[in-house]
């Protein structure tokens, strides 16, 4: 067996876990300056980049699967970089865009509307897809300890099996989601 650490406690290359923890900890605050001001404008323009995309997307069936991946997107950089502000914006926009498929996207009133245009309406896929995203932004919730930010996906989730039954009660053959 190697080992790997030496009498004073340092590896072979002379970094010990006191030099990790000083190097991680920065003493000039020009550096500090100088991150906050590359970082920071970057984190707000992707953050606007995922807005954006899931506004553009938000009643297109055709790239629903994109929808859901720029929302699974958005959700992970906001648990990556522990953005809750944004985390809680995300959460009401994607409850605004359901709310808008619940009340504008049956099938009768979605070909005159302009909220829901594109939308062909609730499919077994477009259900599963809703479910899954609301289960990654529960699972965010609870790793970013917004427990009330994950009782009302778990509101979400409940409303999204609601119209999955209604779809079932109207059309029995349909399968389960």
């Amino acid at each position: 067996m190697i080992n790997l650490l030496s009498i004073d406690g340092q590896d072979d290359d002379g970094i010990g876990p006191q030099a990790i923890l000083l190097s991680s900890m920065s003493t000039d605050p020009a550096k500090n300056q100088r991150d906050s001001l590359m970082v920071l404008p970057s984190l707000k323009f992707l953050w606007e980049i995922y807005r954006a995309v899931l506004d553009i997307l938000r009643s297109n069936s055709k790239l629903e699967h994109v929808y859901h991946a720029a929302a699974v997107g958005a959700l992970r950089f906001c648990r990556n970089y522990q953005r809750r502000t944004e985390f809680r914006r995300l959460c009401d926009m994607l409850r605004m865009h359901l709310g808008n498929l619940q009340k504008y996207g049956d099938e009768t009133s979605a070909k005159s509307n302009n909220k829901v245009r594109g939308w062909e309406g609730w499919s077994t896929d477009a259900i599963e897809l809703h479910l899954q995203t609301r289960f990654t932004q529960l699972e965010t919730a609870s790793v970013l300890h917004l427990y009330t930010e994950g009782f009302r996906t778990v509101e979400d989730i409940y409303n999204i099996l609601q119209i999955s039954h209604q779809r079932r009660k109207q059309n029995p053959d349909l399968p389960p989601p």
